[in-house]
């Protein structure tokens, strides 16, 4: 069989070379067609092989592994939301030689005399004051007791 196979091979070269046997080509090329029936034949058989094996690979699913199971999500919970009640102010004006500052704090929040609270700046604590004496309107003063205040600075309760 491969002895004729490469006998084929030396006649398709042969008559490529010779352009004057152009007619020839198509009765050689007609030859391997049909001498290649056999395999046409099994083809129908290749592919169900084929289509059984890819089958075959998709009954062995990959399964994760069994590892803890994640908590359902809460049921549609009713959210809380509490205002923040927290005072908060400004320091406007800083005495360093007094260790005062004068805070000015939002309308309606009025500190209670004594009340420490603490100023920021950048978000970092910067100094702890203490509220000496009635407001004023929405001014108050207070003592700084550690620390050092710059105007500007946030001033909070907590």
């Amino acid at each position: 069989m491969a002895r004729r196979a490469g006998r084929r091979n030396a006649e398709i070269h042969i008559l490529i070379e010779r352009p004057e046997n152009k007619h020839t080509i198509g009765l050689v090329l007609n030859e391997l067609i049909q001498s290649a029936m056999p395999m046409k034949k099994l083809l129908p058989i290749y592919v169900l092989i084929a289509a059984g094996c890819l089958n075959g690979c998709a009954w062995f699913r990959h399964q994760p592994a069994a590892g803890p199971a994640k908590p359902a999500p809460p049921a549609a919970t009713q959210m809380i939301v509490t205002p923040d009640e927290s005072l908060a102010a400004k320091v406007v004006s800083v005495n360093t030689v007094g260790r005062f500052v004068v805070l000015n704090f939002s309308e309606g929040q009025v500190p209670k005399a004594e009340q420490h609270f603490f100023l920021y700046r950048a978000g970092l604590k910067a100094a702890e004051v203490k509220i000496d004496g009635a407001p004023a309107d929405t001014l108050i003063v207070a003592d700084i007791l550690s620390g050092d205040a710059q105007v500007g600075d946030t001033v909070r309760d907590q």
